[in-house]
């Protein structure tokens, strides 16, 4: 993946996977539950939700996914 790819709207971090996929992070939307995230792999599609930074979850998940990026999530 080129480091000058757009990240997709509403994205606020965004880590590499080992098979060159990405581990997304948005806000969730304010209706729902006030100053959650939500983490999503653009690889393999595992989604976290939490009312606290997903930074670690993204972390580990985009350190050991190995599945290569599937086009209908990028």
């Amino acid at each position: 993946m080129s480091t000058n790819t757009p990240w997709p709207e509403g994205v606020i971090a965004r880590y590499p996977t080992r098979g060159g996929a990405t581990v997304d992070v948005t806000p969730r939307p304010k209706y729902r539950v006030p100053d959650a995230h939500t983490g999503e792999c653009r690889g393999c599609g595992k989604l976290a939700y939490s009312e606290r930074s997903l930074d670690t979850w993204a972390l580990r998940h985009a350190d050991t996914c190995r599945t290569t990026p599937r086009p209908d999530r990028a």
